[in-house]
């Protein structure tokens, strides 16, 4: 009884104490590459504590980490669940957050955004003996153009009713206030496939992992997630596979208007700080006045990526193509280890 006596004093009381001029940033755990937990022996650089003790490591954790640097704070990092982490910006427990959180309008009614820092496109996370998903179109990290998908979706429904059966297609994704729900749930597909009802949403889990178990024990066929955490959740998995659905549809895109971090409404101060980290963090662009000349507003990298695909391949410069590559591939690239998220990073 004792040693069960001390054991929970040192956890109740080893908590750390909340720093007044800390950066406090809020974190949802179990989305690897964004956030997930880290060893214990993990270097410093590549991980940080929460106020919990527990330690993590991730794209959007060495994110925080790198932009309360920028402003010559500590951060304060605690976790929440994904559903929790605008109420921690809104009651204040937390300054920022980011958490894979796509810019949408119903958010920003609640909260503000930062510029995008991050261009999603959907992943859809497959079970590599599926036979509905077999050939080379389908290949383990192939684009597939949301036409050919929904054409083949359509010829499979088309030859089970030939043969006298029924044929639906189970989709899961992050249950908790992601636009992968939305994608869903809005009946947007069913119209892409001439009003057949065969796409059924299945219940599912607002973590990662039960939601691969879900496809890796068939209890549903495609799991819908952004397409930087399916690569990381199937590299080298022998049940699993994800291919990337190729659109220019907002209503089919993961984050038509990109990813952000989060403040509370109305705090412009510190929007502004978070911009100004995440311009040099990620090296990104003013927008020009109509002499040329740099303004003070930021261009996100949603519009950066835009207007260098409009230009098309064969009319940019050797440095837009350059820097088009460069930024594109921050929607698809996988730290194969933690160090490398140092790198993805440019710190």
């Amino acid at each position: 009884m004792y040693f069960f006596l001390l054991w929970l004093h040192i956890k109740v009381f080893a908590k750390k104490h909340s720093n007044p001029n800390a950066l406090k940033g809020g974190i949802f755990v179990g989305m690897g590459p964004v956030c997930l937990q880290s060893d214990e022996d993990a270097s410093v650089s590549y991980s940080h504590l929460t106020l919990e003790d527990e330690r993590l490591t991730g794209f959007e954790v060495l994110l925080l980490k790198e932009i309360a640097k920028q402003q010559g704070k500590e951060l304060e990092l605690t976790i929440n669940t994904f559903a929790g982490l605008l109420g921690d910006i809104e009651t204040g427990k937390a300054d920022i957050t980011a958490s894979c959180l796509a810019i949408t309008e119903d958010r920003k009614a609640k909260v503000d955004f930062s510029i995008a820092y991050n261009v999603p496109m959907n992943g859809f996370v497959v079970r590599r003996d599926n036979k509905d998903f077999e050939s080379n179109l389908f290949g383990h990290n192939a684009r597939v153009k949301d036409k050919d998908l929904f054409a083949h979706l359509d010829n499979l429904y088309e030859n089970a009713k030939k043969e006298g059966k029924e044929k639906s297609f189970t989709f899961i994704a992050v249950t908790a206030s992601t636009t992968d729900t939305d994608f869903l749930g809005k009946g947007y597909i069913k119209k892409l496939l001439n009003n057949r009802d065969i796409i059924k949403k299945e219940t599912s889990s607002d973590n990662i992992g039960p939601n691969l178990e879900f496809i890796r024990n068939n209890k549903a066929d495609i799991f819908v997630v952004d397409d930087v955490i399916a690569h990381y959740n199937t590299e080298g998995d022998k049940d699993l596979k994800y291919f990337i659905l190729d659109s220019t549809d907002p209503q089919l895109q993961s984050g038509p208007n990109g990813v952000g971090v989060v403040v509370k409404k109305g705090d412009t101060k510190r929007q502004k700080e978070v911009n100004d980290a995440l311009r040099k963090i990620f090296n990104l662009e003013y927008v020009k006045d109509k002499d040329g000349k740099d303004t003070d507003v930021i261009e996100d990298l949603k519009y950066i990526l835009t207007r260098l695909h409009e230009l098309k391949k064969e009319k940019r410069t050797k440095y837009q193509e350059t820097r088009y590559k460069d930024l594109k591939g921050k929607n698809t690239r996988k730290p194969e280890e933690e160090k490398n998220l140092l790198l993805y990073l440019k710190f």
